[in-house]
């Protein structure tokens, strides 16, 4: 009914190229579908993504902004449920909430009490096609479950898991999640210690350099760079703040940072970018050589 609706409109009212078209029906569709989502979660966030018909949530469900959902996700029962930021669950995914309680029924199986622990899903995490989240699962920030997947348990943050039940089988580059995390304006993620594969390479590059020149990054250098990244005069890269002028948002910063790691030959740490809030916040003496903060 929603994509019949949809497509009277885009076709009566609106005569652009196909392209266009074809965007507006997607976030028109969106809308539609996220009204019944709103009405039903017990809080939900800003910019709901509802990629198409059959998804159901319970009024025990919390979601973040910028969560997206594919078609037919499914949430059942009466317990807890969080979903983070920008989380995506991919079509025909389904959330378990609550489960019978036999260790204190009065029949067998199992009786009709529930027990309901809290079942949450990190933000900015990855369910691929049709993956089932058991009651109490927690999955970390960040965190990949391959398609077909029951998780049950812990995931680490940035962790990828699969199987049945999921398990650990690789790392997010976890550097490279936190810049783009700290681009955007937020605190980097901290994973399980000694459970972040981040290429020592990358952390150890352009250690070789010696003298005054390895040991820190020189101010005329960095003015140099932010200058010739924002197209801005020496003062007026003084006096910059992130996100104050038009052109720092977060693809901004990635520009710059990608420029300062040109520069000096080594890749930035997450606790760095951090500190890349404003020129007067990046001094040479806070950025040391290793690439560590």
């Amino acid at each position: 009914m929603v994509k019949f609706f949809v497509k009277i409109v885009v076709q009566v009212f609106f005569w652009k190229p196909r392209n266009w078209r074809k965007g507006f029906k997607a976030k028109l569709e969106s809308r539609l579908y996220s009204i019944a989502i709103r009405r039903r979660a017990k809080s939900c966030g800003r910019g709901l993504l509802v990629l198409g018909p059959g998804v159901n949530v319970t009024s025990s469900t919390t979601i973040g902004d910028g969560a997206g959902f594919g078609k037919r996700v499914k949430i059942f029962g009466d317990g807890p449920v969080s979903i983070g930021r920008r989380a995506v669950l991919a079509e025909d995914t389904v959330v378990y909430t609550q489960v019978h309680d036999y260790d204190h029924s009065d029949v067998l199986p199992f009786g009709w009490g529930f027990t309901y622990p809290e079942t949450s899903i990190g933000d900015y995490a990855w369910l691929g096609i049709k993956c089932i989240v058991l009651p109490g699962a927690r999955i970390g920030e960040g965190a990949i479950v391959q398609a077909g997947s029951v998780v049950m348990g812990v995931v680490p943050p940035c962790a990828i898991v699969a199987g049945n039940p999921a398990k650990v089988i690789g790392w997010r580059d976890v550097e490279h999640y936190n810049k783009l995390k700290v681009a955007a304006g937020e605190t980097p993620v901290m994973p399980p210690a000694g459970e972040s594969k981040v290429p020592s390479s990358k952390l150890e590059a352009g250690s070789s350099k010696s003298g005054a020149e390895s040991s820190k990054l020189r101010d005329d250098r960095l003015a140099d760079i932010f200058c010739g990244v924002f197209s801005v005069l020496p003062e007026e890269a003084v006096a910059m703040k992130y996100k104050e002028h038009p052109a720092w948002d977060s693809a901004g910063q990635m520009a710059l940072v990608a420029a300062i790691e040109r520069e000096y030959g080594r890749s930035l740490s997450p606790g760095e970018i951090y500190r890349l809030r404003s020129y007067a916040q990046a001094p040479s003496s806070t950025l040391t050589a290793t690439g560590r903060p």
